[in-house]
């Protein structure tokens, strides 16, 4: 039977936990920010892939494809 070995190097989470204290109020905007460009990089890949896949036009998956972004409220993409 194999052995599954996990390392965890904590001093990322540490060096985050830092700034985020540093940046303060201003935390969750940089957070919301930081959500919603991921997401909309995401969002190119997925209708490239989407258009490729199905040979529809990169319009209709456009119209189709409507993500929520994260606003002040809701962190989720």
């Amino acid at each position: 039977m194999s052995e599954l070995v996990v390392k965890l190097d904590a001093s990322e989470i540490a060096r985050i936990e830092t700034a985020m204290k540093a940046a303060g109020e201003r935390a969750h905007d940089g957070i919301r920010r930081a959500i919603n460009w991921t997401g909309d990089r995401a969002k190119t890949k997925v209708v490239s892939a989407l258009t490729a896949q199905t040979g529809l036009k990169r319009g209709t998956i456009l119209r189709a494809v409507k993500p929520t972004r994260a606003n002040f409220t809701a962190l989720i993409y």
